[in-house]
């Protein structure tokens, strides 16, 4: 259960990360960018400056068990309910993390800041749902 809410909070985060990076790349200072992005927005509020300011697919992203969890709701599941949970949570952040790549990986030697989120999400998601199937058998 507390591997949902934190796997939530973390991908908050990569969006916090991705909205200070579009700004980056805007032409904003780094830290005016930082004072922007630096959690008082909602998710769909970041999501929505992330899409005016980059030209890529970026979708809002929510987690309904860890809303659930959040809630106050879902105490009584067992961990075999979470487990499956969880695997599905990490498959939801894969998708969404390729939706923004969008089949356009980033190409420069010298890559932009949201470029090199891009990298990241992608390398990153990747890792987990390997790491996770390993471990969760």
């Amino acid at each position: 259960m507390a591997a949902i809410v934190i796997l939530a909070a973390i991908t908050e985060s990569a969006v916090q990360d991705l909205l200070w990076a579009s700004l980056v790349d805007g032409g904003i200072e780094p830290g005016k960018a930082n004072s922007i992005a630096d959690g008082r927005l909602s998710r769909s509020a970041m999501i929505d400056l992330v899409k005016k300011l980059i030209d890529r697919q970026a979708m809002d992203i929510s987690f309904p068990t860890r809303n659930l969890i959040a809630h106050g709701h879902g105490f009584l599941a067992d961990e075999e309910f979470y487990r499956a949970e969880f695997k599905k949570q990490i498959t939801v952040i894969r998708k969404w993390a390729l939706r923004i790549i969008d089949a356009r990986p980033p190409m420069n030697i010298m890559p932009k800041q949201v470029e090199r989120w891009l990298l990241f999400m992608d390398y990153w998601t990747q890792w987990l749902i390997d790491f996770i199937d390993g471990q969760l058998i």
